[in-house]
């Protein structure tokens, strides 16, 4: 089991860039999961940056959760609160 697929991502999951990742990208950046090499360092291509792509270490990301799930947990969230 890769690095990746332990942490339940999969290729095609879009991330933030947490850290500054030098000239090529920066803290806030949106990237996507382009191929799991099965390394702490997969390839990620910019969202909206073409299919240049470039390795980032798995610390450097944190993985963007669908809007819809977001949703459901505040949900859950204030349900559970108003107990």
């Amino acid at each position: 089991m890769t690095p990746c697929e332990k942490l339940g991502y999969k290729v095609g999951d879009k991330f933030e860039v947490v850290s500054d990742g030098g000239s090529w990208c920066k803290r806030g950046d949106i990237v996507v999961l382009n191929e799991d090499d099965g390394s702490n360092c997969p390839f990620f291509h910019k969202e909206n940056g073409g299919w240049q792509q470039r390795c980032l270490y798995l610390h450097e990301v944190k993985l963007l959760q669908p809007k819809l799930f977001k949703l459901l947990k505040v949900m859950i969230l204030k349900c559970l609160s108003m107990k």
